[in-house]
C-alpha cells in the first residue's frame, strides 16, 4: 500500500476525473454503519491487518500535510497537486480503517470532503462529510476533532443546498468546540483547530448558503481570533474571503480595503487558495479599473498572482 503512493503523478488527469466516488470504495464510507473495520477491497483482496508501524505511517502523512498547510501555504492538498493529495487520503483512509483507527478515519475523510468541495464537487464532498461523522468517527473522538468534523460536515451540507441542516451542524459545532479543554489527550492532528477556524468554516457556510451578513461578522471574527503569524495563509485568505463577502453585499471600498490588508499578508506565501483569492479579487474589479485606487489593488493582485507561479 505504502509502496505506491509513489506512483501518485502517474495518472493524475485521469484520476482527477474519475472522483472521489471512484477512489474510495462504499464500504470504506459505510464503515462506521456496518461496523466492519476492514473495506471489503482489501479483504478480497487478502491483505493483511496493518500493524501501528502503519498507523504511525499514516499519522505521520497527516501530521506532514497539517504543518505544510499551516505553516507554509499549501502542500499537495493546497497547491493545487490535488491528484497526488487524493492518493495519499486513499491510501491512509483503507489503513486507517483497517488498524481500526476510527476518528484517524473520520479525520482523513474529513479533509477529502474539504477538498472534494473546493474542487467544486459538493455531492463527493457531503458523502465524504457525512462518512466522516458516521458512527465511532464521531463519537470516538475527542470534542475538538467533533468541532472540527461537524463544521466541514456543515459547508459541504450548505455547498449541496442544504442550509437549514447546516445551520444546526453549525450550531453542534459551536457546542463542540466549548467543550474542548485542549489537553494532552487530544492528537496533535487538530492543533490548528481553533476559535478563528471554526469562525472561518462557518463564515464559509453562511457564505454558501446566501448570508453574506452572517458570514462577514464570522470571517470578522476569524481575523480578530486568529494568529496571524503562525497561520499566515489562513489569515490571508480569510480576509480575501472577506473582502468578497464585502463585495457583493455592494460595499466595494471596504472591500478594497480588506483585500489590502489581505494582500499584505499574502506576501511570501504561495498557495491555491491565495491564488484563488487574487483571480477573484480582479475579476471583481474589472469593470472598475478606471478608478486608480481600485486599479492599484487589481495590479497588486496581478503581481501576486505572477510571484506565486514564477
Amino acid at each position: 500500500m505504502l509502496l505506491s503512493l509513489g506512483k501518485a503523478d502517474v495518472e493524475r488527469r485521469s484520476f482527477l476525473r474519475a472522483g472521489y466516488s471512484a477512489a474510495v470504495s462504499a464500504s470504506v464510507l459505510n464503515t462506521g454503519r456496518t461496523g466492519s473495520p476492514v473495506p471489503d477491497s482489501l479483504v478480497a483482496a487478502g491483505t493483511r491487518h496493518v500493524g501501528r508501524a502503519d498507523v504511525t505511517a499514516v499519522h505521520d502523512v497527516i501530521a506532514l500535510f497539517s504543518r505544510i498547510d499551516q505553516r507554509h501555504g499549501g502542500g499537495h492538498g493546497r497547491s493545487a497537486e490535488h491528484a497526488a493529495a487524493q492518493r495519499y487520503f486513499v491510501a491512509a483512509t483503507k489503513l486507517a480503517t483497517e488498524a481500526d483507527d476510527a476518528p484517524l478515519t473520520g479525520h482523513i475523510l474529513r479533509a477529502m470532503a474539504h477538498q472534494a468541495i473546493d474542487l467544486g464537487d459538493p455531492r463527493s464532498g457531503l458523502a465524504l462529510a457525512e462518512a466522516s461523522v458516521d458512527g465511532s468517527r464521531y463519537r470516538g473522538a475527542c470534542p475538538r476533532e467533533r468541532a472540527l468534523l461537524t463544521v466541514v460536515h456543515a459547508k459541504a451540507l450548505s455547498a449541496a443546498g442544504r442550509p437549514r441542516e447546516s445551520a444546526k451542524a453549525l450550531l453542534r459545532a459551536e457546542r463542540d468546540l466549548a467543550a474542548a479543554c485542549g489537553s494532552d489527550a487530544e492528537p496533535a492532528r487538530v492543533f490548528f483547530f481553533s476559535e478563528a477556524s471554526l469562525a472561518h468554516e462557518t463564515a464559509c457556510a453562511l457564505r454558501d448558503s446566501g448570508d453574506l451578513d452572517g458570514a462577514a461578522a464570522q470571517f470578522q471574527l476569524s481575523a480578530r481570533k486568529r494568529q496571524a503569524d503562525m497561520f499566515t495563509r489562513t489569515h490571508a485568505v480569510t480576509l480575501g474571503y472577506l473582502g468578497t463577502v464585502q463585495a457583493r453585499s455592494g460595499d466595494l471600498d471596504l472591500a478594497c480595503a480588506t483585500w489590502s490588508s489581505a494582500l499584505d499578508a499574502m506576501g511570501g506565501v504561495r498557495s491555491g487558495r491565495t491564488r484563488t483569492v487574487a483571480r477573484d479579487i480582479r475579476a471583481v474589479l474589472e469593470p472598475h479599473r478606471d478608478i486608480p485606487y481600485m486599479r492599484a489593488i487589481d495590479d497588486r493582485a496581478a503581481q501576486c498572482l505572477a510571484a506565486s507561479t514564477a
